[in-house]
C-alpha cells in the first residue's frame, strides 16, 4: 500500500504532523487578527479607490479612455 503522506521524491516525515487544532483559543485569536488585518486592508483599498474616483484627474482619464476606445 502506498504511503499517503509521501509527496514527490522527499522522504515522508514520521510521525506525520498532526493537523492544527482549530478549536485552540490561540489559533482562534491569530485567525481573528488575520481577518481583521485583511478587512482593514480592504477598507483602505476601497477608500483609496473612492478618493481616486472623486478626483478631477480620474474624470479626465475616464474620458480619455473612452475616446481611445472609439478610435
Amino acid at each position: 500500500m502506498a504511503n499517503i503522506y509521501s509527496v514527490g521524491p522527499f522522504p515522508p516525515s514520521y510521525p506525520p504532523e498532526p493537523l492544527p487544532n482549530l478549536n485552540n483559543p490561540f489559533i482562534k485569536i491569530l485567525n481573528g487578527m488575520k481577518n481583521q488585518q485583511l478587512s482593514r486592508t480592504r477598507e483602505k483599498a476601497i477608500r483609496r479607490f473612492q478618493r481616486k474616483q472623486q478626483s478631477p484627474k480620474f474624470e479626465e482619464e475616464k474620458s480619455a479612455g473612452s475616446a481611445r476606445s472609439q478610435i
